[in-house]
């Protein structure tokens, strides 16, 4: 067996999320909507992976193959991964931590950000800044440039850290609740922390994205880490390393992105500084793995007696 067919960095986290998501979701089976079917959908997820690539590397599939496969259920598995946690981590853990984040915000900068930026809201600004914020998943497309060049090792790399960076930031969600500002003010309980006195108003669209936004998420303790910090800064990094001409087409999106997070309340300043972080770590270790599995197996190939 070739060693560029052997397990992936991608591989191991996706299969580690799943199995810590099916370990939270056993633990919050009292308390769960239909448990036996979402731990039966992630088996099937599974399973039907691993199964998939130990297929696909009995047969010889080509490196594109391979490597489009993982890609495509990694990009695919996202979203229902992400929508599959619900409320689980507020039945876990029923502490949230909206006024800590606020309070790390105010020692850092003296005011609560979210509410100083509110003076600044002008509703072309916030159609932008809404068009900019659910350019996440499709900034994620970045990495087709390196698959269709057949810059294999990159891709790998590439697609390591994104599992990081998003199935990472999911992990958070589990250990630090925490509502978004905006989401958080509706609410009487947190309502003293967010005083907002200026609506998030769009001229043509905003409004319609923020609602859509709104009405499709059911996970609402998803601020730490900022997952749309950490998948932008992603990109910005891989493109500023392996794609300088589409770095400076997608810097002012992805800083677009990262800024409204902010001006649109949906998080704390900490929270990007978290996500950014996470990104940043999750880029280094995913090249660091993947060189290694490379040196590894190249090694062990060519001292094999039976390849000799």
């Amino acid at each position: 067996m070739k060693p560029d067919r052997e397990i992936q960095l991608v591989d191991v986290v996706l299969g580690a999320y799943i199995i810590f998501l099916s370990i939270m979701v056993w633990k919050a089976r009292a308390e769960v909507e239909a448990p036996t079917l979402l731990l039966f959908q992630l088996a099937v997820i599974f399973f039907l992976y691993f199964g998939c690539l130990q297929f696909l590397k009995k047969k010889e599939a080509t490196l594109m193959l391979m490597d489009g496969f993982r890609s495509v259920v990694l990009i695919a598995t996202i979203p229902f991964l992400f929508l599959s946690i619900g409320n689980i981590p507020e039945i876990l853990n029923p502490k949230s931590y909206e006024a800590e984040l606020q309070a790390i915000d105010i020692k850092m900068f003296g005011v609560d950000p979210v509410l100083w930026m509110e003076q600044f809201l002008h509703p072309l600004a916030v159609d932008w800044f809404q068009l900019a914020y659910i350019s996440y998943y499709p900034l994620f497309l970045v990495g087709l440039v390196l698959f269709f060049n057949k810059r294999h090792h990159e891709f790998r790399i590439y697609i390591g850290a994104l599992a990081i960076t998003t199935l990472g930031t999911f992990v958070g969600y589990f250990f630090v609740p925490a509502r978004s500002p905006y989401f958080a003010a509706q609410l009487p309980e947190f309502a003293h922390l967010f005083p907002f006195t200026e609506p998030i108003k769009g001229l043509w669209i905003g409004d319609f994205l923020a609602h859509a936004l709104d009405t499709a998420e059911s996970v609402k303790v998803d601020c730490f880490p900022s997952g749309h910090t950490a998948g932008a800064v992603l990109v910005i990094v891989a493109t500023r390393k392996w794609m300088p001409r589409l770095f400076w087409v997608v810097l002012p999106i992805a800083s677009s992105l990262i800024f409204a997070t902010v001006y649109l309340r949906y998080h704390y300043v900490i929270d990007l500084i978290a996500g950014a972080a996470l990104a940043v770590g999750a880029f280094w270790v995913s090249g660091l793995v993947t060189d290694w599995l490379v040196r590894t197996r190249t090694d062990t190939v060519s001292t094999d007696p039976q390849e000799a």
